[in-house]
């Protein structure tokens, strides 16, 4: 509820020594020196007990505490009340006190559960006597011998009883303190459940008859738990460590049976080093102290790479030609042009600087100079001290200052040592500016009479240790600095903030809060952008040629304040852009008024919040998801790149009818409000009660998704005003259940979000498999070899899996495949449950008309006019759309332009690998110039199109084409398939099985490896929500 140190609460923020409400004067009741001890509720209403022994009750509502006293019989560390106002305080040394709280807010016409009130009458009587101490025995003794302290503590909701845990070691246990019995819990975690019941790790105590139901599933969790009882949902947490971060995971148990649900992991880690290899690229280091994952970020492409490097990185450096990798143990400089050539230190050190020719380093008592063109190394200097720090003035590093112990700095080449006040704790401590031939020193305390000794103050020198200035001082502590071209030198703060000095005059000229973490590091990016990293997991690019707001000049040693009024959003004028991304390399990049872009994954995984309220961000991605405004905006991407983009999003927008060119904002839309059971373990099916209101439309329809896919297919179900019933089907496990309504014109409403679990079920699925194949064209030239006996083998591959419980299997194939006969095969595809899995394959000819339309070939389609006969994307996807089965998958090996240029044909390929449909020639199509592709559109946009919810893997991109090979006598994509299920070569996870995802990933990696790069599978849509199992 609180933090402990700083007691801040919801809408409170630090000033000083004291807490201001936003909006508000300072509250003299929020004074840092009464920190919280602990802390608790009755009702709305927060209560704690602070360091000067003083009872607390807080009122958020109204930004005030409405009460206080002190306590006078006891000292007591911990807190806990419930609602009929008894309420426990427990001492250091594990004395129970019982006491008395009464809060009336009768005179407000409330209650505490339901609202704050302005004057609550509040009465604390405090208990002279302690009722009873915990036993002796019953508590561990610590790793020094002292017995562990009383971590928390629990009051029963009606009856005599307290729980407790201690610190480490973790024991907890349960006291009477009217029969005076005490015993022990057995677990880590110890939660009263209803009026009967004590939930622990590995199972429940009934309280009545002194019975114990042990929980099937066990492991044990770390001290800490929570308990939703109306949901029958416990949560706990335990370690996790993924390789590159240790971090803490929230497990998500079934409170009933103990059964697992869920884990919950963090999507972002720390960025722990930046570096800018040109203007255009940042590459950075996501992870831990420990090291991490080394990515490389395209600004001008928006493209981001994760580099293969192995190991953990926990620096990382470039100058253009060379990129410097470092981890605890060794140090590799790679050249960027040929990687083979790297140039490895299997030696810990210090610090470092890369220079064109040179890496200079510090390593022990010396400073080495090693060449980066012959990999010969000397040794520059040797102290009589440890080298932690080392910054160069020169190209060669022979002029250099270097930070030894105990607060001294060497300037080896001219001789000359200085003794400095050093007592920061940060690795980097010192900056260089080239510009005015100076560097700077922060961490210095008590360096000057002019200020108090406990502030840090930054001293500017000259390269000839000649002090020049103490920089204008501000509390806190330096987290890292950097110079910027335009005479400024930033620094950071532990707390996120950014405070910006003048070079020359040293006086600050704007400080202001820039991330919601410690900033890691600083960097220019250009001549007008700085870019800041922090261990919040963001990005931020600040401009340079701006001021943030309020700034302070200097002008003859007085200073003037300067204002620049923010806008309505509250906005930081200097901000750019920033940029989110997670472990694995996804990520959102976005503008502070609103535009962004993002790979589909990672927005995927973004909340959007509209104050405290979460709203879907699909229904505003098609004006706001701008990646030409993030270019122009940044300054980056060349005119034909900005050009490209531009022409991606007309093409994008081209393809969603029925939007207007503006947010469809400050206008009204139709509301939608569901009323579902609040447990959420399922058995059967799911009741959800809707009502409506869909203004001046009398019709419309309601969308309704589970696991993203729509469950009335992509049309929805048409509604009218009237209140309804839906009876929903879930699938075992969780269903995650998206609901909105839309107006016949097009207006929706505010989406709403349930979840809901459903037990596993011993029933294995069945399969309902779809195979379509043509190589006999009614055109002879349009003849392939192999693709009426990918269908046969998809088939028969499928048909042996032991996976499905029966699988149902139908196949078009050659002269039977026309329009007509594939609709209608959607009967087949009908005949499934929620639980089944529907699999469509097809394998020939692929079109593109004039209009980037898809077509796949059927065995009478004219080349010229595909529409006519041809089976058009979505005549494909309706096969899918709204059938019962929810795990759905479309293969397509085909090519999607349907031509090969003369840039193809020359292409030279793996031996026995040919191209699918060579001999085909078609007319140069309209709009081809744009180099539009299925791969690029899927990767910079979320499709808004209607969508079944399946997951639809295409065998090469937009101007691309499908390959076959002799030696295997298949498509080259179907043969990646075969082998990723029969081989088993996709399952990553080693768990026998094949999901949708490893098919994709697999896929994508072998018909690339086998066209060497020519032929690259994409996903013209696939569904995040639902991985299932292919195989």
């Amino acid at each position: 509820m609180f933090d402990e140190e700083t007691r801040i609460i919801n809408r409170q923020r630090l000033i000083g020594s004291t807490y201001k409400p936003f909006g508000k004067v300072v509250n003299p009741d929020f004074e840092s020196e009464r920190s919280v001890k602990s802390s608790s509720l009755i009702g709305l209403y927060p209560i704690s007990i602070n360091r000067e022994n003083e009872f607390e009750l807080w009122n958020p509502g109204y930004n005030k505490i409405s009460y206080r006293k002190a306590f006078r019989h006891s000292v007591p560390q911990l807190i806990s009340a419930v609602r009929d106002g008894r309420l426990v305080t427990t001492s250091s040394s594990g004395k129970l006190y019982l006491h008395h709280l009464s809060v009336d807010v009768s005179g407000c016409n409330t209650d505490i559960d339901t609202s704050f009130c302005d004057y609550p009458m509040v009465e604390f009587k405090e208990s002279k006597d302690e009722i009873i101490s915990i036993k002796p025995d019953l508590l561990p003794r610590s790793t020094d011998g002292e017995q562990a302290p009383i971590a928390e503590i629990a009051l029963h909701p009606s009856r005599p009883l307290v729980t407790f845990c201690t610190q480490q070691p973790v024991v907890c246990g349960v006291i009477n303190y009217n029969s005076g019995e005490q015993w022990l819990t057995g677990s880590s975690t110890a939660l009263f459940y209803g009026r009967d019941k004590i939930l622990v790790d590995h199972g429940v105590y009934h309280l009545d008859d002194g019975g114990f139901t042990r929980f099937e599933q066990f492991s044990s969790y770390s001290p800490g738990a929570a308990l939703s009882e109306n949901h029958h949902l416990l949560f706990n947490y335990q370690p996790n460590y993924d390789g590159n971060y240790m971090d803490k995971e929230i497990v998500l148990r079934n409170s009933d049976d103990g059964s697992i649900i869920d884990t919950i992991v963090r999507q972002t880690y720390p960025i722990i080093d930046i570096d800018v290899p040109d203007e255009n690229t940042l590459v950075y280091i996501s992870g831990d102290r420990a090291g991490g994952q080394a990515f490389l970020l395209d600004l001008e492409n928006l493209d981001i790479q994760k580099l293969p490097i192995d190991g953990s990185i926990t620096e990382v450096e470039s100058n253009g030609e060379f990129l410097l990798l470092r981890s605890r143990n060794y140090l590799t400089v790679v050249p960027v042009s040929n990687p083979k050539d790297a140039i490895q230190l299997d030696f810990s050190i210090s610090d470092f600087v890369l220079l064109a020719d040179y890496l200079v380093y510090a390593r022990d008592h010396s400073i080495f100079q090693l060449s980066l063109h012959n990999g010969t190394s000397k040794e520059l200097y040797n102290f009589d001290s440890r080298v932690h720090e080392i910054e160069v003035f020169d190209n060669t590093g022979e002029q250099l200052v270097a930070r030894l112990n105990r607060g001294v700095f060497a300037l080896p080449h001219l001789d000359k040592r200085l003794e400095l006040p050093y007592a920061g704790g940060v690795s980097k401590a010192m900056a260089f500016d080239p510009q005015s031939n100076s560097f700077f020193i922060s961490g210095l305390y008590g360096y000057s009479a002019a200020f108090n000794p406990l502030i840090e103050v930054i001293q500017r020198f000259s390269t000839l240790g000649v002090p020049i200035m103490e920089m204008s001082p501000r509390w806190g502590e330096t987290g890292s600095m950097a110079v910027a071209t335009n005479g400024e030198l930033w620094s950071a703060t532990n707390d996120g903030g950014v405070i910006i000095r003048d070079i020359e005059s040293g006086l600050v000229k704007e400080e202001y809060s820039a991330h919601n973490a410690s900033i890691t590091n600083i960097h220019q990016l250009d001549k007008n952008t700085m870019v800041t990293a922090a261990s919040d997991g963001t990005l931020k690019m600040w401009r340079l040629d701006i001021p943030a707001g309020k700034t302070r000049n200097s002008e003859q040693g007085i200073l003037y304040d300067t204002f620049i009024s923010e806008d309505i959003g509250k906005r930081n004028p200097k901000l750019l852009s920033t940029v989110v991304t997670d472990k694995e390399g996804e990520f959102i990049i976005s503008s502070p008024d609103g535009y962004y872009w993002s790979t589909p994954k990672a927005i995927h995984q973004a909340s959007f919040l509209n104050g405290d309220e979460l709203f879907d961000f699909l229904r505003y991605d098609y004006w706001l998801n701008r990646p030409d405004i993030i270019l122009d905006r940044l300054g980056k991407g060349s005119d034909e790149s900005l050009s490209l983009w531009r022409k991606m999003v007309q093409f994008r927008q081209s393809r969603q009818t029925g939007l207007g060119d503006r947010m469809p904002t400050g206008r009204a839309s139709p509301s939608l409000t569901v009323e579902g059971p609040d447990e959420i373990f399922i058995h059967g099916r799911l009741d959800l009660h809707y009502n409506l209101d869909l203004l001046e439309d009398n019709r419309g329809s309601l969308h309704v998704k589970i696991n993203e896919v729509p469950i009335y297919g992509s049309g929805g179900l048409t509604v009218t005003g009237a209140p309804g019933t839906l009876g929903l089907d879930l699938v075992p496990g969780i269903n995650k259940i998206k609901l909105y309504v839309q107006t016949a014109g097009g207006n929706q409403s505010d989406t709403h979000y349930l979840t809901y679990n459903a037990p596993v079920s011993t029933e294995n699925p069945n399969l309902y498999l779809l195979t379509i194949g043509v190589s006999d064209y009614a055109d002879d030239s349009l003849d392939l070899n192999y693709a009426s006996k990918d269908a046969r083998d998809i088939a028969a591959l499928l048909g042996d899996s032991d996976y499905y419980n029966h699988v149902y299997t139908k196949s078009l194939l050659d002269t039977d495949v026309t329009s007509d006969a594939v609709i209608e095969a959607r009967k087949f595809l009908q005949a499934g449950k929620p639980i089944d899995h529907a699999i469509v394959f097809f394998a020939g000819h692929g079109f593109l008309d004039d209009e980037n339309n898809y077509y796949f070939g059927t065995t009478d389609i004219d080349p010229a006019n595909p529409a006519e006969k041809g089976l058009g994307y979505e005549e494909i996807n309706n096969l899918l759309d709204g059938i019962p089965a929810l795990s759905k998958l479309l293969m397509l090996d085909t090519c999607h332009s349907g031509e090969v240029t003369q840039a193809a044909a020359s292409i030279k390929l793996a031996e026995g690998v040919s191209a699918r449909g060579i001999k085909l020639k078609n007319k140069p199509r309209i709009g081809a110039d744009l180099n539009l592709s299925f791969d690029l559109l899927q990767k910079a946009f979320v499709d808004l199109r209607a969508s079944t919810g399946a997951t639809v893997i295409s065998a090469a991109g937009g101007q691309e084409f499908a390959l076959e090979t002799s030696e295997i006598k298949n498509g080259v994509f179907t043969a990646s398939v075969i082998k990723a299920l029969r081989k088993g070569a996709a399952d990553s996870n080693n768990d026998g099985r094949v999901s949708t995802a490893e098919l994709r990933k697999y896929t994508y990696d072998e018909v690339s490896r086998l066209t060497q790069g020519h032929q690259k599978p994409t996903t013209r849509s696939y569904n995040l929500d639902f991985d299932f199992t292919v195989y």
